[in-house]
């Protein structure tokens, strides 16, 4: 049986990678289903320049860019490229509904993907019809 398909937004890898953070325990258990191949995940390049930009501001530079690198480099991880038609969708996505222009970019890549679920932590993100938004607790239910 194919393990089912998710798009993990760049606050759960921050708070898996924050243990001062109160869902990193969760976070990294949902990221430990993936690496165990329970779920498929895939998130967007951006998901590499948000989580490098914050880490910088709780560690250092290099460690920033190594986090950056791991995310990069993980082959359970399918990195969706922002594409100028990818761009256009997201642009579109902010004109029909409420969204800030990265969580667009997020929820178009994750339409682009065709998953069906939408890992976050963030509760004011708006809602999309045919995809359905979860918190790591969520999923892992």
């Amino acid at each position: 049986m194919a393990a089912k398909k998710i798009y993990i937004d760049a606050n759960v890898f921050l708070a898996a990678g924050n243990p001062a953070e109160e869902q990193h325990k969760v976070c990294l258990d949902l990221l430990r289903e993936v690496q165990e191949r329970r779920l498929s995940a895939c998130t967007a390049a951006l998901t590499i320049d948000e989580v490098v930009y914050i880490a910088k501001k709780y560690s250092n530079r290099e460690q920033a860019i190594a986090t950056g690198f791991a995310l990069l480099e993980d082959p359970l991880l399918d990195i969706v490229c922002v594409t100028r038609e990818l761009a256009r969708e997201a642009l579109a996505l902010m004109n029909t509904a409420k969204f800030e222009p990265r969580d667009a970019i997020h929820v178009a890549a994750a339409m682009n993907k065709g998953v069906s679920v939408f890992v976050t932590l963030d509760k004011d993100m708006p809602s999309i019809k045919g995809l359905k938004k979860s918190t790591p607790a969520e999923m892992l239910k």
